[in-house]
């Protein structure tokens, strides 16, 4: 009875390897997360330079697709405010990493806009990112000071967790130092630092969500 109950119902069981190799979207799946991982850890010897070393340089971060950063691609801090999301350091990927030259050591502003024109008309023949865009981010390290900057709609925003974030994801985790601009985010840099050093006020452009 027992047998012609197993005829009449087999029951068949799926090895884990086989669910795998049969379905190639799972295995599509594992293999992106595979090499996501490897990237990752590939980044991390050179990120840990960019956010430990003293000479002067910049980073370009972009949103990992593949993440929850998914949601506000291409997004300003406006909608994100109204989505009451925020930007959380993991949901990036380093793309880029170059020292600062002397003809860039010049204020906040103006180095932010020369870094955004650069990777929008004169790519670096080493550079594959998307063009820079809104919901990218700058992470500058200069004159001894490190900062964490959104490309926004409109100018740059300064994001003071990210830093940390970053360092959290790299096992270079420390104490959080005060910052001035914990719990609001500055629309730009102040204006009369960037006079002090320099008479020329950049043009603070409307930006389209895009990607090249």
């Amino acid at each position: 009875m027992a047998a012609e109950m197993n005829k009449s119902n087999p029951v068949q069981l799926i090895r884990p390897h086989t669910l795998v190799t049969s379905h190639p979207a799972v295995l599509n799946g594992f293999i992106n997360l595979f090499r996501a991982e490897v990237k990752r850890m590939e980044q991390i010897p050179v990120e840990k330079m960019l956010l430990n070393d003293g000479a002067d340089s910049f980073g370009i971060y972009q949103i990992n697709r593949e993440g929850a950063g998914r949601e506000y691609l291409f997004e300003g801090t406006k909608l994100l405010q109204k989505m009451n999301h925020k930007v959380n350091g993991a949901d990036y990927d380093l793309i880029y990493v170059s020292n600062l030259s002397k003809t860039e050591t010049l204020s906040e502003v103006e180095t932010l806009d020369m870094i955004f024109e650069r990777f929008n008309l004169a790519f670096p023949d080493d550079y594959k990112g998307h063009s820079l865009s809104v919901s990218d981010v700058i992470l500058m390290n200069q004159d001894g000071k490190k900062k964490a900057w959104y490309v926004d709609s409109v100018g740059f925003t300064e994001l003071p967790d990210f830093i940390q974030e970053r360092q959290a994801l790299t096992g270079d985790a420390r104490n959080k130092e005060p910052s001035l601009t914990e719990g609001r985010q500055v629309r730009n840099p102040p204006q009369e630092k960037v006079e002090q050093k320099s008479e020329r006020k950049p043009e603070q452009k409307q930006r389209t969500r895009k990607a090249h």
